[in-house]
């Protein structure tokens, strides 16, 4: 069995952290929020987002919900996560009624052609 050199654990602890601080400051948390929310120390936190740790793998569901994103979402690399946003969109969409895709639909339409038009 062929081992991806690139998917180190030392990478993937950098690549899950960085991942938890970009999630963590687009809902608008501190470190000392994240902190709190998971009942552990700031500083465990900062080690986790440096890639210094990994988070225990029965903490990783709990800072999920607190970042209120899947957790597969944390295991992204950069260029992955580009898609990721278009996955939770139709996560989402699929909870809805077909009325309210139809009305989504149209809107999200309308959105991207205005925006097309504008490069």
């Amino acid at each position: 069995m062929k081992i991806n050199k690139e998917i180190s654990e030392g990478s993937l602890a950098a690549l899950v952290g960085a991942n938890i601080r970009r999630r963590r400051l687009a809902v608008g948390l501190i470190q000392q929020d994240l902190a709190q929310a998971l009942g552990i120390e700031v500083e465990t936190v900062s080690r986790y987002e440096r890639g210094h740790i990994a988070p225990p793998i029965e903490q990783l569901g709990r800072i999920a919900r607190v970042l209120t994103t899947p957790v597969w979402t944390l295991f992204l690399s950069a260029k992955e996560d580009k898609v990721s946003n278009s996955l939770i969109l139709a996560e989402q969409i699929q909870r809805l009624g077909a009325k309210d895709i139809l009305t989504i639909t149209k809107i999200i339409t309308a959105y991207a052609d205005s925006q097309t038009g504008s490069e």
